[in-house]
């Protein structure tokens, strides 16, 4: 019983470390987004959303199989509780909760991150917005100055020969 409930801890350790790998790529990946927004780079910040949003997607598949194995876990042995394990197993679920601990610490700094180049790409969208209202408004005025006199053909001036 035992070892049985040991895999599924190691299981469950192996996909949070997976996880914690992806996360740490995401955390680069969103401090290159807030260089990129400061140097308004639009086309790096681009590439690095959908660079993100791969990793994400694997997350996602990782976080099902985690909750999938845990719910298998819980409806055997019960709930992860440090002061009813043995000594054995104390090790095993300490070393789980120190996993999502340092998940959750990841998780955390990205948002931290995520939540400022937020409000950087808000002030980018809206600058670049003013000057594209700019661009348009300069076209305007351009054309109108630009038009060519209408000219009409002297119809009724003598020619003399």
């Amino acid at each position: 019983m035992k070892a049985i409930m040991n895999n599924y801890i190691e299981e469950l350790i192996g996909l949070l470390e997976s996880k914690q790998k992806l996360l740490q790529t995401i955390l680069s990946l969103t401090q290159e987004q807030a260089r990129a927004i400061d140097e308004e780079n639009v086309e790096e910040l681009e590439k690095m959303v959908e660079e993100k949003q791969v990793h994400i997607d694997r997350i996602n598949i990782i976080d099902k199989e985690f909750n999938f194995i845990y719910a298998e876990f819980k409806e055997k042995f019960g709930s992860l509780d440090i002061n009813n394990a043995k000594d054995l197993e104390v090790r095993e679920v300490k070393r789980l909760k120190d996993e999502v601990a340092k998940t959750m610490e990841l998780i955390k700094s990205i948002f931290a991150i995520e939540e400022s180049n937020n409000d950087k790409a808000g002030k980018l969208l809206q600058k670049i917005s003013d000057s594209l209202k700019s661009i348009s408004q300069t076209k305007k005025v351009t054309n109108a100055y630009d038009q060519k006199a209408y000219q009409v053909q002297p119809h009724y001036i003598d020619k003399k020969k």
